[in-house]
């Protein structure tokens, strides 16, 4: 096996391009000083058997899990001439080539995720483009960092908010966001820009669901546009629901303070030190009430609309996923003596994402739609707390 170019990253991988034989094999393989660390090694075991047997034409095949002197433990896949997408952006090629190239990645992308595996790391450096015929082709195995603070800011741009954070499990929509990222690192013209804005909403329930939906508004730019147009619309409308809806309270309040303050009976009205909630995601949780007949009732509904500005207010959950009317509300108590148990925000997150991962594993007997359901009670209480 002989090495021929050494491809220079950040990560604790090197990128080989190396000959076996007669034939081009790329090589991913651990730095020297992590060759020898049995938890990097179960890493590079682990991106192996994710990958190995994945089969399409965007993504350069794993071809096996080998030892290789100077090397130790090592993926070895196919390999073509070819130059990063990076590279290629350089060069200087028509709008329609690079709408070629988001197609692949996609097409690619859609494989990985009917078959189990989300990327979750897609970036200029790891999407080739061969000098023959200019075929894109996706490298599956992801490289690894200490942390975050290593990886390049190029790189950090593709990755999806919940993906640096690690709190959540990782879907679909995080290779969603770094297509939209992707399509807006290859310029792709005014058009797109609803795409874009709606494929890298930071909220991953805002994104488009999977890959087939975003090549369907990718494919219909201006049908998009128009689309994403009413849905502002209504966003709108509903956001000025809320504030006119909050000046109402706020109202309702007030008349009830400067009641109390000229009760000559001393009775007052218990005025909560806690902010109104003016958020549209938070209102489409908060149960509906009629409309109260006495002061008494007014009172409860007032307290009951009266939140702090970083606790979501659990949610009246029906349904398939009415199991989470028993677990939201204290799990928001365990992460709130998390975030209280410690000023360190490395040592909180740690201590958040096994909270996470332990929750999860006692909710394998439920479908992905509930535990869709769960992972964005989590995401956005975790978030609120930041």
């Amino acid at each position: 096996m002989t090495a021929t170019n050494e491809m220079k990253n950040c990560s604790i991988n090197e990128i080989v391009v190396s000959k076996n034989g007669e034939q081009s094999v790329l090589l991913i393989v651990l730095k020297n000083t992590f060759q020898t660390l049995p938890q990097y090694l179960r890493y590079l075991k682990r991106e192996y058997e994710g990958a190995k047997d994945l089969q399409h034409e965007n993504i350069l095949k794993v071809y096996s899990l080998k030892e290789l002197d100077g090397y130790g433990t090592c993926i070895e896949t196919e390999w073509q001439d070819a130059r990063t997408l990076a590279e290629y952006i350089e060069e200087g090629h028509s709008e329609e080539e690079k709408k070629r190239v988001v197609r692949s990645v996609a097409a690619a992308l859609q494989y990985m995720h009917e078959n189990g595996f989300v990327h979750g790391g897609i970036n200029m450096d790891n999407i080739y483009i061969t000098t023959k015929g200019d075929n894109v082709k996706l490298l599956s195995i992801r490289s690894r960092y200490t942390d975050n603070l290593k990886r390049p800011v190029e790189e950090l741009k593709f990755i999806a908010p919940e993906t640096k954070d690690g709190t959540v499990k990782i879907d679909a929509r995080a290779d969603v966001y770094a297509l939209g990222i992707l399509v807006k690192e290859l310029g792709l013209g005014q058009e797109y820009q609803q795409l874009i804005k709606k494929s890298t909403h930071f909220g991953r329930y805002e994104r488009y669901s999977s890959v087939e939906e975003f090549l369907n508004a990718f494919e219909h730019p201006r049908g998009t546009r128009q689309t994403e147009k009413k849905s502002n619309t209504t966003g709108s409308n509903k956001q000025m629901a809320i504030i006119v809806a909050a000046i109402v309270f706020i109202g309702i309040v007030a008349a009830a303070y400067f009641y109390s303050q000229s009760d000559n009976n001393g009775i007052g009205f218990q005025l909560s030190n806690r902010e109104i909630v003016d958020s549209t995601e938070l209102q489409n949780d908060l149960p509906t009430t009629d409309a109260p007949s006495n002061d008494t009732e007014a009172t409860n509904v007032s307290n009951q609309q009266t939140v702090t500005a970083t606790t979501t207010t659990a949610a009246q959950y029906t349904g398939d996923n009415a199991y989470l009317n028993d677990i939201v509300p204290q799990m928001q108590i365990d992460i709130d003596k998390i975030y209280n148990s410690s000023s360190d925000i490395s040592v909180v997150r740690r201590k958040v994402k096994k909270y996470y991962r332990g929750l999860r594993a006692t909710l394998k007997d439920k479908t992905q739609e509930q535990l869709d359901a769960f992972d964005k009670a989590f995401a956005e209480y975790n978030n609120s707390k930041k």
